[in-house]
């Protein structure tokens, strides 16, 4: 289980550990990353960092969960500690407007 980062620091974790699992003469296993959001009504709204992760609308979520996919990451939990809307709203939400696009 690793901690959000930009992009770029992730990406080269991701690939570290992978090869140290390899190195071991391990199976690959799964890569784990915990996310705070804040998920605000407005769908396009842009990002703005909370602790250990990010105020944002779905479209910026979707977008950011798709490039983690893309640097290896298996899992991701979604910490709602910080979220201001109603929380089931929050999850529908998710499941609307997040979900079908990641489980292409």
């Amino acid at each position: 289980m690793t901690y959000p980062r930009d992009a770029a620091a992730q990406g080269r974790v991701v690939a570290d550990y992978r090869r140290r699992v390899s190195k071991a003469g391990l199976p690959d296993k799964p890569v784990m990353q915990s996310l705070y959001v804040d998920l605000l009504d407005c769908r396009d709204a842009p990002p703005r960092p909370i602790h250990l992760g990010f105020q944002s609308g779905t479209d910026f979520l979707r977008s950011y969960l798709s490039e983690l996919r893309a640097l290896g990451i298996n899992h991701v939990a979604l910490n709602l500690r910080f979220n201001r809307a109603d929380i089931e709203t929050t999850m529908q939400r998710i499941a609307d407007e997040i979900l079908p696009d990641l489980t292409n």
